[in-house]
């Protein structure tokens, strides 16, 4: 159904200015019915700048939210656009909500909201700035190309320098999304700094007294030297900020095991004050919450196959990417957790013997997701028309990368 609302496209995805845009019609899908225009086209109009005050209705109203109750600045929407020869596609992340809004053009004729979902990973994250991170990071991740003679991120590059791949990707607003401008003798652009994102809380003057959630640094004896790779993910900075928050609640533990995973994963070398392993009861908590994460995984993946007929198109790489995601994070935490539990058993501490048996635990869920997955490859190989299995592969510290993960080993490019 039409509606009075009206887009100035051409500024959203353009950037001409409002006066010269070309204003279109917003068409509501089926899929998205219970959304109201007019949150849309704010939220559009606030991520390109058009507005002079904060947007209202900056977010989907999720239950409770105050509609009417002007946002902040850095609440408002996140937009990625992904350009073909005849049309155009926004991605509207909503941190504030957790939600993912699609819309679409040809730029002629009118604005289609096409779908609407939550990802999986929003539901574990209760701050909203710890949402925007997850945001940042998802989708630089999939979009932005990880330049391997620079150990960077880079995004909006021309499409003349981006082989085979089709649409051309571009974050609206790059410094919303981390990136910070960056100039040599041989490229100006944008690279992924994490500017703004993953900041540190404030340790507390007076942590709870409880057991501490690190312990020194095991290393095996036969582990192979971190070569100095840099941290184009940005992986120590997340590191850091789980890390203080650890120190006083343990709700955050499967967090600090997966950023301290990643770390291995992708070799980022940490400093000597900096390294740690996973206490005990880090160990507990983190392997519990990811048994439970990895079960409710499941039983999402399990209802997409089974109704994945009933799904927008426009969620379908979506929903295949954030799959992946979900297994790759599984495999950065396995990491940090067989760590833990390496250290136990070469220490001889009483807690070895619980530690391994809820380290079978973990890897039979795992197990059993992977099950899922690999009964739905047709799907997962739409994750090959984003950068996200290239940089993965780029990512990966040579000890992993010689025995890739199945979902890396080209099976998805097939």
């Amino acid at each position: 159904m039409k509606t009075a609302h009206t887009i100035p496209w051409e500024a959203v995805v353009e950037g001409c200015p409002p006066s010269k845009a070309k204003r279109l019609p917003l068409v509501v899908s089926r899929f998205c019915a219970n959304i109201h225009p007019s949150i849309i086209a704010d939220a559009l109009n606030n991520v390109a700048g058009l507005n002079s005050e904060p947007a209202q209705h900056a977010g989907l109203g999720a239950p409770g939210d105050d509609p009417d109750s002007p946002v902040k600045p850095r609440n408002a929407a996140l937009a990625m656009i992904s350009r073909t020869a005849k049309s155009v596609l926004v991605e509207l992340s909503f941190p504030q909500q957790g939600d993912v809004a699609t819309l679409t053009s040809d730029g002629e004729t009118s604005v289609i909201l096409q779908a609407c979902a939550r990802p999986l990973f929003t539901s574990r994250l209760e701050k909203f700035e710890y949402r925007r991170d997850a945001f940042a990071r998802t989708y630089v991740a999939r979009y932005a190309r990880l330049n391997a003679d620079f150990h960077t991120f880079i995004a909006n590059e021309p499409a003349e320098e981006i082989r085979n791949f089709n649409p051309e990707y571009q974050f609206l607003n790059p410094t919303s999304w981390g990136f910070s401008p960056t100039s040599t003798n041989t490229i100006s652009s944008m690279h992924w700094t994490a500017h703004n994102l993953f900041r540190s809380p404030t340790p507390p003057k007076s942590p709870a007294k409880q057991p501490p959630a690190t312990r020194q640094r095991f290393k095996d004896i036969f582990e192979e030297p971190t070569i100095d790779r840099g941290d184009p993910f940005q992986c120590i900075p997340q590191l850091r900020q789980f890390r203080t928050l650890c120190q006083n609640s343990s709700s955050y533990a499967q967090s600090l095991a997966q950023s301290l995973g990643r770390c291995r994963l992708f070799g980022v070398r940490l400093s000597d004050t900096e390294d740690f392993t996973l206490s005990p009861l880090s160990f507990d908590h983190a392997a519990s919450s990811l048994i439970d994460y990895l079960k409710e995984a499941c039983q999402w993946a399990s209802e997409i196959q089974s109704t994945a007929d009933g799904y927008s198109a426009y969620l379908l790489r979506n929903l295949a990417l954030e799959l992946l995601e979900i297994r790759m994070d599984a495999h950065a935490t396995y990491l940090a957790l067989d760590e833990a539990y390496a250290a136990a058993t070469y220490e001889c501490e009483p807690t070895a013997d619980a530690m391994g048996r809820k380290l079978n635990q973990v890897r039979r869920v795992i197990n059993l997701f992977d099950g899922n997955l690999q009964k739905q490859l047709p799907l997962l190989r739409l994750a090959a028309s984003t950068f996200l299995l290239e940089n993965w592969r780029r990512l990966l510290a040579p000890t992993y990368r010689d025995l890739p993960p199945w979902w890396l080993d080209g099976c998805l490019e097939q």
